[in-house]
């Protein structure tokens, strides 16, 4: 019988691990569903943030912390209860701002209200708005069932800007929408933004 020397029984050995280690990878990585409402929801901001964004979602009970995150935004997954489809992030010195509009929607106090109210409180310095730029980043479309992880380049986007109590005569920015500008929204009120539209 002839003699198999260590050195080619090594080579045999590190052949055979390296090609069992892609299949255990694969076998290891995860899997998400194309319509997983997590993974749909960190979507409008950019692929680096994504891992590290809070998400808070809804359940049976009503909305929830479905991740908590250490990076710069918080993500809203999409309600199931609404007819149109809707996901944004927004980054997390924003947080006061939309938790206290959470709490007044709940209360019944909703659209133009809700914003007045927060104005009235953000000037008696009773609820926090940062005064450096902040960004929310949304995506939407018309028909929640069809939105997928694959589909989702072809939503509507939105970006906008909070910049508290700008004006649009020291930005320069329109005082009103404009087909493909980006314009001033609330000028001189304590949630001024910019509004830029796209795709």
């Amino acid at each position: 019988m002839p003699r198999v020397s260590h050195a080619m029984l090594s080579i045999t050995a590190v052949a055979v691990a390296l090609a069992v280690q892609p299949v255990q990878a694969q076998e290891a990585a995860p899997t998400v569903a194309y319509n997983d409402p997590a993974a749909l929801a960190v979507l409008p901001i950019a692929e680096a943030d994504r891992a590290t964004a809070a998400i808070l979602g809804y359940e049976d009970e009503g909305l929830v912390v479905l991740r908590e995150g250490t990076g710069a935004f918080i993500c809203m997954a999409d309600n199931p209860d609404d007819e149109r489809f809707q996901v944004l992030c927004y980054h997390k010195s924003l947080e006061p701002y939309m938790a206290r509009g959470r709490e007044l929607r709940a209360e019944g106090i909703t659209g133009k209200a809700g914003i007045e109210r927060r104005w009235e409180e953000i000037d008696a310095g009773e609820l926090e708005m940062p005064r450096h730029p902040a960004t929310l980043h949304q995506l939407f479309g018309s028909d929640p069932a069809a939105v997928t992880l694959e589909n989702a380049d072809s939503l509507g986007r939105l970006t906008v800007i909070y910049m508290a109590y700008a004006t649009v005569e020291e930005t320069g920015l329109l005082g009103q929408p404009s087909r493909g500008k980006p314009w001033l929204m609330y000028p001189g009120k304590p949630t001024a933004h910019v509004m830029i539209s796209g795709r």
